[in-house]
């Protein structure tokens, strides 16, 4: 029996741990939307599906800071919060006299924007009003403890379901984009030093008049898909490739000169550029055996003479 109450007491723990996880990092879901006249609390329904976390519901804002809508607990980077919303049902548009919004908050505490009491979170409060069927008006306000509620800025940007906001900070300032337009607005306003180590967090919900309903997903906050345990882990960066090495030119060896053999004299009867005649093997030059001969002869016939002579004197 003790074996079994412990097993059991082991698993509401496990479960009760689990609770607390996910509620740490999920969503808190506000009180609801009020009608304004009567007060009555509009019900409203946070869940899941196949899209993201769907928000339907009714009412209006109250500001205490409630309306039909959730805060994210987890912490983001302040310099860069993007969201994308689905719209599939609205109250009402602008321009038919509908006082309908869809708000977007990047504050300093997990918390929705409150303005009975605007410094119990502070930072960025952007309204999104569907204006026709394909304009919506955009308007942008700080929250702060001494400030309160202020305006800083307007735009109308064009849209069908989809919204995507963007907000960013870095050394050149910060900026507001909705469905890629730029909106003006004054947000050197919205003073870093709110945000604590550089955390922000994010909330949305509706508002409209009456208890006409509303019905928006949010699809997913800075690229990670939301759900009603919070946002999908975010992705593993992609490696970057390493880049093949590039290898050493090798210097090719310089081939040695070939140097030609120098060829052996050949003999040629010429006169070589000093003048004198090519000798024989003898040593004696050519001309000289020519003129030896011709002196042989000549002393030949000169003896030959002379006894001719002698014979005839006889």
């Amino acid at each position: 029996m003790k074996k079994i109450m412990t097993t059991i007491l082991v698993a509401v723990f496990l479960l009760s741990t689990t609770s607390v996880h996910a509620a740490e990092n999920g969503w808190q879901q506000l009180k609801g939307g009020q009608i304004i006249g009567n007060g009555d609390w509009v019900p409203f329904t946070l869940t899941d599906t196949e899209k993201g976390l769907r928000i339907e519901g009714g009412g209006g804002y109250h500001f205490s800071g409630n309306a039909a809508g959730a805060v994210l607990n987890e912490a983001l980077d302040q310099k860069e919060v993007t969201v994308e919303f689905e719209v599939d049902q609205v109250s009402g548009l602008r321009s038919e006299g509908a006082d309908h919004w869809f708000t977007f908050n990047v504050l300093n505490r997990p918390s929705f924007f409150n303005l009975d009491n605007p410094a119990s979170a502070e930072g960025l409060n952007v309204f999104l009003r569907p204006h026709s069927a394909g304009k919506l008006d955009v308007e942008v306000f700080l929250v702060a403890g001494e400030a309160g509620w202020v305006g800083i800025g307007s735009g109308q940007v064009d849209w069908e379901k989809r919204i995507k906001l963007e907000y960013k900070t870095d050394e050149g300032g910060s900026s507001l984009i909705v469905n890629d337009q730029v909106i003006e607005a004054d947000l050197a306003q919205i003073a870093g030093e709110w945000f604590q180590d550089g955390q922000a967090y994010f909330s949305t919900g509706g508002s409209t008049k009456g208890d006409a309903r509303f019905d928006y997903t949010i699809l997913s906050v800075n690229g990670r898909a939301a759900s009603l345990e919070g946002l999908a882990p975010a992705p593993e960066p992609t490696p970057e490739p390493t880049p093949e090495p590039t290898p050493e030119p090798t210097e090719e060896p310089t081939p040695e000169p070939t140097v030609e053999p120098t060829p052996e004299p050949t003999e040629v009867a010429a006169v070589e550029a000093t003048g004198e005649l090519e000798t024989n093997d003898s040593g004696v030059g050519a001309g000289a055996i020519v003129l030896y001969s011709l002196l042989g002869i000549l002393a030949i016939g000169i003896v030959v003479w002379v006894i001719r002579k002698k014979r005839s004197k006889a």
